[in-house]
């Protein structure tokens, strides 16, 4: 179920970039991009083949590699947001080791001392658990804040209804605490 708080800033920010962008004569498309890829005909995806789009700004996901060949075939302009790619094409992400070193650190400096760091993760198509590089990097920083402050790190997988199933043999979980 989805919250109506989340419901409510995903409607302003797509509301509001769409607002700038008509103000530039452009259009907004929002599309679910892995589930347009490698169907029964293999042919491209319509939103792609026939050239609707002129750039993609792609946030933090793992595209099938048969679609990012044909973002690269038709030379679409793509900004990948959150994957990390570096050096290979344009992209923008934030320094995670970092933003998990600095909250952390801000914990400790309030005094806590059992802080633990809860793992959440994503379901491929396959229904397999999949860690992302920024949760790996902000859990880095968490254990670097921690070793450094003489504290036991703490790290833990919470486990939602889709990813109970997927559960590792031997990997802790939220319910843990």
């Amino acid at each position: 179920t989805s919250s109506p708080i989340g419901d409510r800033v995903i409607q302003e920010y797509f509301s509001g970039t769409n607002d700038v962008l008509l103000e530039h004569d452009q259009l907004m498309v929002v599309a679910k991009l892995s589930h347009l890829a490698d169907g029964p005909d293999q042919r491209p995806p319509r939103l792609i083949a026939e050239r609707f789009i002129d750039g993609l700004l792609l946030v933090e996901t793992a595209l099938p590699e048969s679609l990012e060949r044909l973002i690269e075939h038709y030379e679409i302009v793509t900004v990948w947001i959150n994957p990390h790619r570096a050096g290979e094409m344009d992209c923008a992400y934030p320094d995670n080791v970092h933003a998990g070193r600095a909250a952390t650190e801000h914990l400790l400096d309030l005094g806590h001392q059992h802080i633990a760091f809860v793992r959440s993760h994503l379901l491929n198509d396959e229904g397999q658990m999949v860690r992302t590089y920024s949760t790996e990097h902000r859990e880095r920083g968490y254990r670097e804040a921690l070793s450094a402050s003489g504290f036991e790190p703490n790290a833990m997988d919470c486990l939602t209804p889709n990813t109970r199933e997927a559960e590792e043999p031997g990997s802790g979980s939220a319910t843990d605490l």
